[in-house]
Protein backbone atom coordinates (compact mmCIF):
# COMPACT_ATOMS: atom_id res chain seq x y z
CA UNK A 1 0.00 0.00 0.00
CA UNK A 2 1.59 3.60 -0.81
CA UNK A 3 1.96 5.77 2.23
CA UNK A 4 1.73 9.77 1.77
CA UNK A 5 4.43 11.46 3.44
CA UNK A 6 2.02 14.73 3.56
CA UNK A 7 -1.61 15.57 2.78
CA UNK A 8 -2.22 19.13 2.45
CA UNK A 9 -5.77 20.17 2.43
CA UNK A 10 -6.09 23.05 0.49
CA UNK A 11 -8.79 26.16 -0.39
CA UNK A 12 -8.60 27.79 -3.44
CA UNK A 13 -9.24 31.18 -4.77
CA UNK A 14 -9.40 32.50 -8.43
CA UNK A 15 -7.86 35.75 -8.92
CA UNK A 16 -8.61 36.59 -12.33
CA UNK A 17 -10.97 34.64 -14.99
CA UNK A 18 -9.89 31.21 -15.76
CA UNK A 19 -10.89 29.15 -19.70
CA UNK A 20 -9.82 25.18 -18.33
CA UNK A 21 -10.63 23.95 -22.15
CA UNK A 22 -12.50 20.69 -22.01
CA UNK A 23 -12.84 19.73 -25.68
CA UNK A 24 -16.69 20.59 -25.18
CA UNK A 25 -18.62 23.49 -26.81
CA UNK A 26 -22.39 25.45 -26.63
CA UNK A 27 -23.39 25.27 -30.09
CA UNK A 28 -27.06 27.28 -30.93
CA UNK A 29 -28.82 23.98 -31.37
CA UNK A 30 -28.21 23.50 -27.81
CA UNK A 31 -28.27 27.00 -26.14
CA UNK A 32 -29.83 30.28 -26.41
CA UNK A 33 -28.98 34.35 -24.73
CA UNK A 34 -32.12 35.38 -23.50
CA UNK A 35 -31.61 38.22 -21.40
CA UNK A 36 -28.21 38.07 -20.64
CA UNK A 37 -28.11 34.74 -19.06
CA UNK A 38 -27.27 31.87 -21.23
CA UNK A 39 -29.26 28.73 -21.28
CA UNK A 40 -28.00 25.15 -22.01
CA UNK A 41 -30.80 22.60 -22.65
CA UNK A 42 -30.97 19.23 -24.51
CA UNK A 43 -32.50 19.60 -27.52
CA UNK A 44 -34.10 16.08 -27.99
CA UNK A 45 -36.69 17.05 -24.76
CA UNK A 46 -37.82 19.92 -26.21
CA UNK A 47 -41.69 19.42 -27.10
CA UNK A 48 -42.35 20.42 -30.68
CA UNK A 49 -46.05 20.77 -32.67
CA UNK A 50 -46.41 18.45 -35.57
CA UNK A 51 -45.58 22.34 -37.58
CA UNK A 52 -42.44 22.40 -35.74
CA UNK A 53 -41.22 19.00 -36.46
CA UNK A 54 -42.12 20.14 -40.54
CA UNK A 55 -40.56 23.57 -39.93
CA UNK A 56 -37.77 21.88 -38.43
CA UNK A 57 -37.46 19.21 -41.43
CA UNK A 58 -37.66 21.92 -44.03
CA UNK A 59 -34.84 24.12 -42.30
CA UNK A 60 -32.36 20.90 -42.38
CA UNK A 61 -32.88 20.13 -45.43
CA UNK A 62 -31.46 23.46 -47.11
CA UNK A 63 -28.26 23.91 -48.67
CA UNK A 64 -25.09 23.08 -46.01
CA UNK A 65 -24.46 26.57 -44.85
CA UNK A 66 -28.57 27.89 -45.09
CA UNK A 67 -29.33 24.30 -43.12
CA UNK A 68 -27.40 25.36 -40.23
CA UNK A 69 -28.62 29.22 -40.11
CA UNK A 70 -32.18 28.27 -39.97
CA UNK A 71 -31.81 24.99 -37.44
CA UNK A 72 -29.83 28.47 -35.01
CA UNK A 73 -33.11 30.49 -36.19
CA UNK A 74 -35.36 27.63 -34.97
CA UNK A 75 -34.24 27.25 -31.69
CA UNK A 76 -33.40 30.80 -31.27
CA UNK A 77 -37.16 32.08 -32.23
CA UNK A 78 -38.45 29.28 -29.52
CA UNK A 79 -36.03 30.12 -26.72
CA UNK A 80 -38.35 30.90 -24.12
CA UNK A 81 -39.67 26.95 -24.53
CA UNK A 82 -35.82 26.29 -23.94
CA UNK A 83 -35.19 28.62 -21.22
CA UNK A 84 -38.30 26.16 -19.74
CA UNK A 85 -36.39 22.50 -20.50
CA UNK A 86 -32.80 24.50 -19.49
CA UNK A 87 -30.50 22.16 -17.11
CA UNK A 88 -27.87 24.92 -16.89
CA UNK A 89 -27.86 28.73 -16.88
CA UNK A 90 -24.73 31.72 -17.15
CA UNK A 91 -24.51 34.75 -17.01
CA UNK A 92 -23.23 36.22 -19.92
CA UNK A 93 -21.47 39.48 -20.85
CA UNK A 94 -22.91 42.18 -22.43
CA UNK A 95 -21.15 42.34 -25.40
CA UNK A 96 -21.71 38.29 -26.12
CA UNK A 97 -25.45 38.63 -25.10
CA UNK A 98 -25.33 41.44 -28.21
CA UNK A 99 -23.13 39.56 -30.56
CA UNK A 100 -25.65 36.35 -30.44
CA UNK A 101 -28.60 38.47 -30.76
CA UNK A 102 -27.19 40.47 -33.69
CA UNK A 103 -25.15 37.58 -35.65
CA UNK A 104 -27.74 34.45 -34.90
CA UNK A 105 -29.11 32.93 -38.02
CA UNK A 106 -27.12 35.36 -39.97
CA UNK A 107 -24.09 35.51 -42.76
CA UNK A 108 -20.57 36.09 -40.88
CA UNK A 109 -19.82 37.34 -44.58
CA UNK A 110 -19.57 37.26 -48.25
CA UNK A 111 -16.50 35.98 -50.06
CA UNK A 112 -14.97 36.03 -53.43
CA UNK A 113 -17.21 33.93 -55.50
CA UNK A 114 -20.14 33.90 -53.32
CA UNK A 115 -19.31 31.46 -50.75
CA UNK A 116 -20.75 32.31 -47.70
CA UNK A 117 -19.30 32.24 -44.03
CA UNK A 118 -21.60 31.66 -41.39
CA UNK A 119 -21.85 32.85 -37.80
CA UNK A 120 -21.26 29.46 -35.56
CA UNK A 121 -21.32 31.03 -32.46
CA UNK A 122 -19.39 28.40 -30.48
CA UNK A 123 -18.59 28.69 -27.38
CA UNK A 124 -15.72 27.16 -25.65
CA UNK A 125 -16.60 25.83 -22.36
CA UNK A 126 -14.16 25.35 -19.00
CA UNK A 127 -13.80 22.08 -17.05
CA UNK A 128 -17.10 21.26 -15.60
CA UNK A 129 -18.85 18.20 -13.90
CA UNK A 130 -20.63 15.44 -16.43
CA UNK A 131 -23.70 16.08 -14.63
CA UNK A 132 -23.80 19.15 -12.79
CA UNK A 133 -22.07 21.05 -15.13
CA UNK A 134 -20.66 23.16 -12.35
CA UNK A 135 -17.18 24.23 -13.09
CA UNK A 136 -13.87 22.78 -11.62
CA UNK A 137 -9.99 22.82 -11.27
CA UNK A 138 -8.93 19.60 -12.80
CA UNK A 139 -5.79 18.51 -10.35
CA UNK A 140 -3.51 17.92 -13.60
CA UNK A 141 -3.57 22.04 -14.34
CA UNK A 142 -2.72 23.05 -11.18
CA UNK A 143 0.08 20.54 -11.27
CA UNK A 144 1.27 21.22 -14.91
CA UNK A 145 1.24 24.79 -13.59
CA UNK A 146 3.55 24.01 -10.34
CA UNK A 147 5.58 21.37 -12.29
CA UNK A 148 6.72 24.22 -15.03
CA UNK A 149 7.64 26.82 -11.82
CA UNK A 150 9.35 23.42 -10.03
CA UNK A 151 11.49 22.50 -13.58
CA UNK A 152 12.34 26.53 -13.56
CA UNK A 153 13.76 26.38 -9.99
CA UNK A 154 15.52 23.01 -10.67
CA UNK A 155 17.62 24.05 -13.97
CA UNK A 156 21.33 24.60 -14.28
CA UNK A 157 22.04 23.71 -17.25
CA UNK A 158 23.51 25.65 -20.38
CA UNK A 159 20.56 28.24 -21.60
CA UNK A 160 19.28 26.96 -25.21
CA UNK A 161 20.51 29.10 -28.40
CA UNK A 162 18.39 29.01 -30.99
CA UNK A 163 18.73 30.99 -34.46
CA UNK A 164 15.63 33.38 -34.29
CA UNK A 165 14.87 31.94 -37.56
CA UNK A 166 15.07 28.09 -36.72
CA UNK A 167 13.31 26.35 -33.72
CA UNK A 168 15.44 25.42 -30.73
CA UNK A 169 17.46 22.45 -31.84
CA UNK A 170 16.48 20.86 -28.11
CA UNK A 171 13.19 19.61 -28.03
CA UNK A 172 11.11 20.96 -24.59
CA UNK A 173 11.22 16.67 -23.02
CA UNK A 174 15.11 16.31 -23.82
CA UNK A 175 15.60 19.56 -21.80
CA UNK A 176 13.55 18.38 -18.84
CA UNK A 177 14.93 14.86 -18.69
CA UNK A 178 18.71 17.19 -19.20
CA UNK A 179 17.31 19.23 -15.90
CA UNK A 180 16.08 16.38 -13.84
CA UNK A 181 18.72 13.86 -14.56
CA UNK A 182 16.21 11.24 -16.16
CA UNK A 183 12.76 10.72 -17.78
CA UNK A 184 9.29 9.37 -15.90
CA UNK A 185 11.35 7.34 -13.12
CA UNK A 186 13.08 10.47 -12.07
CA UNK A 187 10.87 13.03 -12.38
CA UNK A 188 10.08 14.00 -8.84
CA UNK A 189 6.37 15.34 -9.47
CA UNK A 190 5.63 11.16 -9.99
CA UNK A 191 5.36 11.40 -5.99
CA UNK A 192 3.45 15.03 -6.18
CA UNK A 193 -0.41 14.26 -6.65
CA UNK A 194 -3.05 17.46 -6.89
CA UNK A 195 -6.54 16.53 -6.45
CA UNK A 196 -9.43 18.09 -8.47
CA UNK A 197 -10.62 21.54 -6.93
CA UNK A 198 -14.46 22.14 -6.83
CA UNK A 199 -16.90 24.10 -4.88
CA UNK A 200 -20.79 24.00 -4.82
CA UNK A 201 -20.81 27.34 -5.06
CA UNK A 202 -18.09 27.97 -7.74
CA UNK A 203 -19.31 29.64 -10.93
CA UNK A 204 -18.68 30.37 -14.18
CA UNK A 205 -19.77 33.02 -16.53
CA UNK A 206 -19.11 33.55 -20.42
CA UNK A 207 -16.37 36.61 -21.68
CA UNK A 208 -14.54 37.50 -24.80
CA UNK A 209 -11.01 36.36 -24.78
CA UNK A 210 -9.05 39.02 -26.79
CA UNK A 211 -5.88 38.99 -28.40
CA UNK A 212 -4.00 41.99 -28.21
CA UNK A 213 -0.66 43.57 -29.61
CA UNK A 214 1.75 44.09 -25.92
CA UNK A 215 3.00 47.28 -28.22
CA UNK A 216 -0.18 49.34 -29.13
CA UNK A 217 -3.67 46.75 -27.87
CA UNK A 218 -3.98 46.71 -31.52
CA UNK A 219 -6.80 44.12 -31.79
CA UNK A 220 -5.81 40.56 -33.65
CA UNK A 221 -8.35 37.39 -32.58
CA UNK A 222 -11.19 37.28 -30.60
CA UNK A 223 -12.55 34.02 -29.59
CA UNK A 224 -15.84 33.32 -26.83
CA UNK A 225 -15.23 31.41 -23.86
CA UNK A 226 -16.78 30.00 -20.45
CA UNK A 227 -14.81 31.35 -17.51
CA UNK A 228 -14.24 30.42 -13.87
CA UNK A 229 -15.50 34.02 -12.28
CA UNK A 230 -12.88 35.80 -10.98
CA UNK A 231 -12.91 36.91 -6.62
CA UNK A 232 -14.35 33.93 -5.33
CA UNK A 233 -13.29 33.57 -1.94
CA UNK A 234 -11.90 30.55 -1.49
CA UNK A 235 -14.48 29.23 -3.40
CA UNK A 236 -13.04 25.57 -4.44
CA UNK A 237 -11.07 23.21 -2.43
CA UNK A 238 -9.00 20.61 -3.09
CA UNK A 239 -5.56 19.17 -1.75
CA UNK A 240 -2.16 17.79 -2.76
CA UNK A 241 -0.58 14.69 -1.52
CA UNK A 242 3.27 14.42 -1.57
CA UNK A 243 4.21 10.52 -1.59
CA UNK A 244 7.31 9.10 0.20
CA UNK A 245 10.31 8.23 -2.23
CA UNK A 246 10.22 4.74 -2.76
CA UNK A 247 12.84 2.36 -1.46
CA UNK A 248 14.88 1.08 -4.65
CA UNK A 249 18.11 -0.50 -4.37
CA UNK A 250 18.76 1.20 -7.56
CA UNK A 251 18.99 4.86 -7.51
CA UNK A 252 17.71 5.48 -11.57
CA UNK A 253 14.30 3.72 -10.55
CA UNK A 254 13.59 6.55 -8.13
CA UNK A 255 13.88 10.49 -8.07
CA UNK A 256 17.13 11.89 -7.20
CA UNK A 257 16.97 12.62 -3.03
CA UNK A 258 18.01 16.11 -3.97
CA UNK A 259 15.79 16.78 -7.06
CA UNK A 260 12.60 15.32 -4.57
CA UNK A 261 9.70 18.24 -3.06
CA UNK A 262 9.98 17.96 0.51
CA UNK A 263 7.31 19.50 1.52
CA UNK A 264 4.45 22.02 0.39
CA UNK A 265 6.67 25.36 1.78
CA UNK A 266 9.33 24.00 -0.87
CA UNK A 267 7.59 23.77 -3.58
CA UNK A 268 5.14 26.86 -3.04
CA UNK A 269 8.00 29.15 -3.02
CA UNK A 270 9.73 27.73 -6.21
CA UNK A 271 6.31 28.74 -7.37
CA UNK A 272 5.88 32.19 -5.92
CA UNK A 273 9.31 32.99 -7.29
CA UNK A 274 8.68 32.07 -10.87
CA UNK A 275 4.90 33.12 -11.16
CA UNK A 276 5.52 36.50 -9.93
CA UNK A 277 7.85 37.36 -11.97
CA UNK A 278 5.35 36.72 -14.66
CA UNK A 279 2.58 38.71 -12.99
CA UNK A 280 4.58 41.78 -12.69
CA UNK A 281 5.68 41.61 -16.42
CA UNK A 282 2.30 41.22 -17.43
CA UNK A 283 0.94 43.95 -15.08
CA UNK A 284 3.71 46.12 -16.88
CA UNK A 285 1.69 45.08 -20.53
CA UNK A 286 -1.91 45.77 -19.07
CA UNK A 287 -0.80 49.02 -18.03
CA UNK A 288 0.66 50.19 -21.20
CA UNK A 289 -3.01 48.59 -22.35
CA UNK A 290 -4.44 51.31 -20.15
CA UNK A 291 -5.82 49.26 -16.84
CA UNK A 292 -3.19 51.07 -14.67
CA UNK A 293 -5.79 51.57 -11.90
CA UNK A 294 -6.56 47.93 -11.33
CA UNK A 295 -2.88 46.69 -12.00
CA UNK A 296 -1.65 48.75 -9.52
CA UNK A 297 -4.31 47.50 -6.81
CA UNK A 298 -3.46 43.63 -8.00
CA UNK A 299 0.22 44.73 -7.38
CA UNK A 300 -1.01 45.67 -3.55
CA UNK A 301 -3.11 42.39 -3.15
CA UNK A 302 0.77 40.23 -4.18
CA UNK A 303 2.83 43.46 -1.73
CA UNK A 304 0.50 42.64 0.87
CA UNK A 305 0.39 38.50 0.65
CA UNK A 306 4.54 38.72 -0.20
CA UNK A 307 5.62 37.67 3.24
CA UNK A 308 3.31 34.11 3.65
CA UNK A 309 4.11 33.70 -0.57
CA UNK A 310 7.48 34.25 0.46
CA UNK A 311 7.26 31.53 4.06
CA UNK A 312 5.27 29.38 1.30
CA UNK A 313 2.26 29.43 3.49
CA UNK A 314 0.43 30.19 -0.11
CA UNK A 315 1.12 29.51 -3.65
CA UNK A 316 0.68 31.54 -6.46
CA UNK A 317 0.04 29.75 -9.97
CA UNK A 318 -1.25 30.62 -13.59
CA UNK A 319 -3.11 28.18 -14.69
CA UNK A 320 -5.29 27.51 -18.15
CA UNK A 321 -5.72 28.70 -21.28
CA UNK A 322 -4.79 31.93 -22.38
CA UNK A 323 -1.48 31.79 -19.21
CA UNK A 324 0.94 32.96 -22.09
CA UNK A 325 3.55 31.47 -24.02
CA UNK A 326 6.13 32.63 -20.99
CA UNK A 327 3.93 31.34 -18.43
CA UNK A 328 4.83 27.39 -19.84
CA UNK A 329 8.35 27.35 -20.63
CA UNK A 330 11.74 27.93 -18.52
CA UNK A 331 13.08 31.37 -18.24
CA UNK A 332 16.49 30.33 -19.46
CA UNK A 333 15.53 28.20 -22.66
CA UNK A 334 12.26 30.60 -23.96
CA UNK A 335 12.15 30.45 -27.46
CA UNK A 336 8.32 31.72 -28.64
CA UNK A 337 7.06 31.13 -32.53
CA UNK A 338 5.82 34.31 -33.86
CA UNK A 339 3.70 34.05 -36.54
CA UNK A 340 4.45 36.93 -39.05
CA UNK A 341 1.83 35.79 -41.92
CA UNK A 342 1.12 32.73 -43.55
CA UNK A 343 3.53 29.87 -43.72
CA UNK A 344 5.97 32.93 -42.54
CA UNK A 345 7.77 33.13 -38.72
CA UNK A 346 10.35 33.77 -36.53
CA UNK A 347 11.83 32.86 -32.95
CA UNK A 348 12.01 35.30 -29.82
CA UNK A 349 12.42 34.97 -26.63
CA UNK A 350 8.69 37.21 -25.46
CA UNK A 351 5.37 36.70 -27.22
CA UNK A 352 4.51 39.84 -29.20
CA UNK A 353 0.55 39.64 -28.12
CA UNK A 354 -1.13 38.83 -24.64
CA UNK A 355 -4.75 37.20 -24.60
CA UNK A 356 -7.14 39.05 -22.15
CA UNK A 357 -10.68 38.49 -20.52
CA UNK A 358 -13.50 41.37 -21.71
CA UNK A 359 -17.19 41.92 -21.53
CA UNK A 360 -16.90 43.30 -25.01
CA UNK A 361 -14.89 42.35 -27.87
CA UNK A 362 -13.17 46.22 -28.84
CA UNK A 363 -13.22 46.86 -25.08
CA UNK A 364 -10.71 49.55 -24.32
CA UNK A 365 -11.39 48.96 -20.28
CA UNK A 366 -12.16 46.21 -18.34
CA UNK A 367 -9.70 43.75 -19.74
CA UNK A 368 -8.37 41.02 -17.62
CA UNK A 369 -5.46 38.95 -17.04
CA UNK A 370 -6.09 35.23 -17.43
CA UNK A 371 -5.48 32.17 -15.11
CA UNK A 372 -4.53 33.99 -11.88
CA UNK A 373 -4.99 31.56 -8.90
CA UNK A 374 -4.27 31.70 -5.13
CA UNK A 375 -3.89 28.41 -3.66
CA UNK A 376 -3.60 28.61 0.69
CA UNK A 377 -3.01 25.45 3.34
CA UNK A 378 -6.66 25.16 4.93
CA UNK A 379 -5.11 24.11 8.19
CA UNK A 380 -2.67 27.56 7.72
CA UNK A 381 -5.11 30.25 6.22
CA UNK A 382 -3.66 33.59 5.43
CA UNK A 383 -5.22 36.72 7.64
CA UNK A 384 -8.68 37.66 5.16
CA UNK A 385 -9.21 41.29 5.13
CA UNK A 386 -7.00 42.00 1.94
CA UNK A 387 -7.74 39.03 -0.13
CA UNK A 388 -11.18 39.35 1.17
CA UNK A 389 -11.97 43.21 0.34
CA UNK A 390 -9.98 42.30 -3.18
CA UNK A 391 -12.35 39.34 -3.92
CA UNK A 392 -15.29 41.59 -2.95
CA UNK A 393 -14.13 44.52 -5.49
CA UNK A 394 -13.60 41.94 -8.21
CA UNK A 395 -17.15 40.82 -7.86
CA UNK A 396 -19.23 43.88 -8.04
CA UNK A 397 -17.05 45.16 -11.31
CA UNK A 398 -19.58 46.09 -14.28
CA UNK A 399 -18.31 42.52 -15.51
CA UNK A 400 -20.13 40.82 -12.94
CA UNK A 401 -23.68 42.37 -13.53
CA UNK A 402 -23.76 42.54 -17.44
CA UNK A 403 -27.29 43.30 -19.15
CA UNK A 404 -28.39 43.16 -22.33
CA UNK A 405 -28.79 46.89 -23.24
CA UNK A 406 -27.90 49.72 -21.30
CA UNK A 407 -30.15 50.21 -18.60
CA UNK A 408 -32.13 46.89 -18.43
CA UNK A 409 -33.07 45.92 -14.86
CA UNK A 410 -33.33 42.07 -16.14
CA UNK A 411 -30.75 40.07 -12.83
CA UNK A 412 -28.15 38.00 -14.92
CA UNK A 413 -27.64 35.20 -12.13
CA UNK A 414 -29.41 32.45 -13.37
CA UNK A 415 -32.93 31.19 -14.48
CA UNK A 416 -35.90 32.46 -13.54
CA UNK A 417 -37.82 29.01 -12.42
CA UNK A 418 -34.99 26.91 -10.80
CA UNK A 419 -36.04 23.24 -11.19
CA UNK A 420 -38.60 21.70 -8.58
CA UNK A 421 -37.54 19.29 -5.87
CA UNK A 422 -37.38 15.57 -6.31
CA UNK A 423 -37.94 12.92 -3.68
CA UNK A 424 -36.55 9.46 -5.29
CA UNK A 425 -37.64 6.46 -2.89
CA UNK A 426 -35.27 3.72 -4.78
CA UNK A 427 -32.19 5.63 -5.43
CA UNK A 428 -28.66 3.89 -5.50
CA UNK A 429 -25.33 5.54 -4.56
CA UNK A 430 -22.42 5.96 -5.91
CA UNK A 431 -19.06 7.53 -4.18
CA UNK A 432 -16.06 8.33 -5.81
CA UNK A 433 -13.55 8.69 -2.68
CA UNK A 434 -10.62 10.21 -4.69
CA UNK A 435 -12.60 13.28 -5.90
CA UNK A 436 -15.17 13.41 -2.92
CA UNK A 437 -18.40 13.15 -6.17
CA UNK A 438 -21.59 11.25 -4.73
CA UNK A 439 -23.90 10.49 -7.65
CA UNK A 440 -27.65 8.73 -7.15
CA UNK A 441 -29.13 6.98 -9.64
CA UNK A 442 -32.96 7.34 -9.88
CA UNK A 443 -35.83 6.72 -12.34
CA UNK A 444 -34.90 5.78 -15.96
CA UNK A 445 -31.11 5.86 -14.61
CA UNK A 446 -31.10 9.97 -14.01
CA UNK A 447 -28.83 10.87 -12.03
CA UNK A 448 -27.99 13.68 -9.55
CA UNK A 449 -24.62 14.24 -8.32
CA UNK A 450 -23.13 16.28 -4.87
CA UNK A 451 -19.07 17.34 -5.80
CA UNK A 452 -16.75 17.23 -3.20
CA UNK A 453 -16.60 18.53 -0.11
CA UNK A 454 -20.93 17.84 -0.44
CA UNK A 455 -20.93 14.93 -1.43
CA UNK A 456 -18.41 13.15 1.27
CA UNK A 457 -20.19 14.99 3.80
CA UNK A 458 -23.45 13.12 2.44
CA UNK A 459 -21.74 10.28 2.17
CA UNK A 460 -20.40 10.12 5.66
CA UNK A 461 -23.33 10.64 7.06
CA UNK A 462 -24.54 7.62 6.42
CA UNK A 463 -23.84 4.71 8.90
CA UNK A 464 -20.57 2.68 8.34
CA UNK A 465 -21.43 -0.67 7.25
CA UNK A 466 -24.09 1.36 4.38
CA UNK A 467 -20.45 3.08 3.55
CA UNK A 468 -18.88 0.03 3.08
CA UNK A 469 -21.75 -1.71 1.41
CA UNK A 470 -21.92 1.27 -1.24
CA UNK A 471 -18.14 1.32 -2.26
CA UNK A 472 -18.02 -2.62 -2.71
CA UNK A 473 -21.32 -2.99 -4.51
CA UNK A 474 -23.72 0.10 -5.29
CA UNK A 475 -26.48 -1.94 -6.31
CA UNK A 476 -26.86 -3.70 -2.70
CA UNK A 477 -28.41 -0.32 -0.99
CA UNK A 478 -31.27 1.54 -1.46
CA UNK A 479 -31.82 4.84 -0.46
CA UNK A 480 -33.97 8.01 -0.57
CA UNK A 481 -32.47 11.28 -2.22
CA UNK A 482 -33.82 14.31 -2.88
CA UNK A 483 -32.82 15.99 -5.41
CA UNK A 484 -33.15 19.65 -7.89
CA UNK A 485 -32.55 18.74 -11.15
CA UNK A 486 -28.61 17.02 -11.46
CA UNK A 487 -27.98 18.35 -8.07
CA UNK A 488 -27.70 15.95 -5.23
CA UNK A 489 -29.09 17.63 -1.85
CA UNK A 490 -29.79 14.91 0.47
CA UNK A 491 -29.66 10.95 1.15
CA UNK A 492 -30.96 9.28 3.92
CA UNK A 493 -31.85 5.72 4.39
CA UNK A 494 -35.73 4.88 3.95
CA UNK A 495 -37.94 3.22 6.65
Amino acid sequence: MIRFSETVPLVLTPLTPIHIGCGEDFEPTNYVIDNGVLYGFEPSRLGLTSEDRERLIQCADRAADAAVRGVQQFFHERRHQCRAISHLALPVAIGVAQRYERRIGQVAQRESGGRTVINRLEIERTAHHPYSGKPYLPGSSIKGSARTAWLNAMDNIPPIRCNPGQPPRKSASDLEKEILGGSFVSDPFRLVEFADAAGADLKSRVVFAVDRRKSDGKENNVAIREVIVAGQHRAAQGEIRFKMRPPSSDPSHAPRVEKCIGDFAVLARACNRFYRRRLEVDLEVLTGLGETQWAEAFRSLIATLKPALDEGRAMLLRVGRHSGAESVTLERHRWIRIMEGPGKAHWAHDATTIWLAADREDARTGLRLFGWLLLERADDLLAEDTLSRWCAAEKTTPAETSRVAEGSDEPTRGPRHAPDEMVWPQARLQYNRQNGTLTAFGPQNTRATALGPRGTELFTSLPADVQRRIQSNPYSVRVVARVRGPELLAVELGS
